[in-house]
């Protein structure tokens, strides 16, 4: 018998050995966990939530915590809701997602967009690391990392890294300096998340960007969509039809291309299959009330304004194709509320920030139609030291004569004529608002100008300013070549040459924006 209670003992000794030696585990890979903003964080705010307090919760990338502003839901249409996502979030997470979804709520629609599942917009490791790794340490966890590696050929014995991921993060050592880090050893946050710019999931932006209108017409055809997303797609689509969960597939606005909407419609004859709704926001613009001219700030993302419009076109749907959502606890409804008002203030001032922004760069527009027609040389370099503008410059050889005090202030802000040693010297530089990069003894140099542009200036043989692969370089050597181009619309505003004249001034010649001079 004393035999039988020693074992006992130690049996009891070992177990309480081993949950303590898991319980530091645990803790130390929460600890060592990223803590980007746009991952992470959101999920964890997420189990937050009052069980079963959801009415709704929205899948997906980007295109969604950028797009469905839960507190606004809330306070026009009494919708709870939370957006379950990161940036580049992995279409293969989502049945994972809703796993951990269903752990704590029971929503009426589970929305998932689709836009991960286009050929434009393909899986990274990191999107589907970034989800898991913000999730509990759990055996769901542990089957998503089987799921993708049985996706992509991996064998499970080769992703330790994945199964373990303090493997991965164990190197994160500034995770012990950081206060947030500590605050997250047990993978949960606080309300104070919502209070730094996050509600519910959501991302208030007050970023602007004019953008131009996608497809004038829908196509009616299909295109195949990329194997390996079709597959991850249908395995959504079997994993919710086999467990009822009430699935809604949407396709957020953004600057579609006939190709993308091809498997947008591909996408919709699949959906139909499984028969799943499949809303496709891109088809109903005018309906949202979208304009690409004030509701974007990239070509792929709405501001406040077009989240708004998007989530009072989704709501609308919502509300007419689902149950009634029900009546809410009052405390539920003061903890909203709450959440709301913070929400409220940061929202307004957004608006007012992108009103700032729309109307500042209308007044660019203006001051760019008069730089295209104005021959005052030094009225054009001022009206060009612009925040809305960038400016590239070429001098190739030294101008026939010294430039007066006047023309030198002015040509300074450019970076020519710092000095007396640089007079004279060729010189390439791009500008806006100070100099951004100038030299006076590189030869070429290159590299990104606005939302998928570019730009490449060259000293050699051919000198040559190109913008999107377009040369806007004059015939002429002498005199000084700039370039302005529009930052908001990636376009050349106006392309001029300046010449300093006997007496020092300065004279301008128009070569104009049609580029291939």
């Amino acid at each position: 018998m004393k035999i039988q209670r020693q074992s006992v003992k130690k049996i009891i000794a070992f177990l309480v050995f081993s949950f303590l030696i898991w319980e530091v585990f645990i803790h130390c890979t929460y600890l060592f966990r990223d803590t980007y903003r746009a991952g992470r964080l959101n999920i964890i705010g997420f189990y937050g939530e009052e069980e079963d307090s959801l009415d709704a919760v929205v899948i997906g990338a980007s295109c969604v915590y950028r797009y469905w502003d839960c507190m606004y839901a809330w306070k026009e249409y009494g919708i709870t809701s939370y957006d379950y996502s990161i940036g580049s979030m992995s279409a293969a997470a989502t049945v994972f997602a809703i796993e951990d979804i269903k752990k704590t709520q029971d929503p009426q629609v589970i929305v998932f967009d689709v836009r991960k599942i286009l050929s434009r917009f393909p899986d990274t490791e990191g999107g589907i690391w970034g989800a898991l790794d913000a999730q509990d340490y759990n055996t769901n966890r542990l089957a998503a990392v089987k799921y993708y590696c049985q996706l992509n050929g991996i064998a499970l014995r080769d992703a330790w890294s994945e199964i373990i991921d303090i493997i991965r993060y164990h190197d994160n050592h500034e995770a012990l300096a950081s206060e947030l880090s500590w605050q997250l050893l047990d993978n949960r946050a606080d309300e104070s998340l919502d209070a730094e710019g996050f509600y519910k999931g959501f991302a208030i932006s007050s970023e602007h960007a004019f953008i131009n209108a996608p497809l004038a017409e829908w196509p009616d055809g299909t295109a195949a969509l990329d194997p390996q997303l079709e597959t991850v797609y249908i395995d959504i689509l079997e994993y919710c039809r086999s467990n009822g969960i009430p699935l809604l597939l949407v396709a957020s606005p953004f600057t579609v291309t006939a190709e993308d909407a091809m498997e947008l419609n591909r996408i919709e004859e699949i959906a139909q299959e499984y028969g799943f709704p499949f809303l496709n926001s891109n088809q109903h613009y005018e309906e949202m009330g979208l304009d690409f001219q004030t509701d974007f700030y990239d070509l792929n993302h709405v501001n406040l304004y077009g989240a708004n419009k998007y989530t009072d076109f989704l709501a609308k749907y919502m509300i007419t194709n689902y149950a009634p959502f029900e009546d809410r606890e009052e405390s539920l409804c003061a903890s909203w509320d709450g959440v709301y008002e913070r929400y409220a203030a940061e929202a307004e001032a957004a608006r007012q920030e992108l009103r700032r922004a729309i109307e500042d760069k209308q007044q660019a527009f203006e001051i760019e139609s008069v730089m295209r027609e104005t021959n005052q040389p030094y009225k054009w370099l001022a009206m060009a030291d612009n925040e809305n503008i960038t400016v590239l410059t070429l001098m190739c050889q030294p101008c026939d004569y010294v430039p007066s005090l006047e023309s030198r202030s002015y040509l300074m802000k450019y970076g020519l004529f710092t000095d007396t040693e640089t007079y004279g010297s060729p010189y390439m530089a791009r500008f806006c608002r100070e100099v951004l990069y100038g030299s006076h003894t590189d030869t070429e140099h290159e590299g990104p100008l606005g939302d998928g542009g570019n730009y490449y200036l060259s000293l050699g043989e051919m000198p040559m300013i190109k913008v999107n692969e377009t040369d806007y370089f004059g015939d002429s050597l002498p005199g000084i070549h700039m370039t302005a181009v529009d930052k908001n619309r990636n376009e050349v505003v106006d392309s001029v040459i300046f010449y300093v004249l006997e007496d020092g001034s300065l004279t301008m010649e128009h070569l104009g924006i049609g580029g291939g001079f």
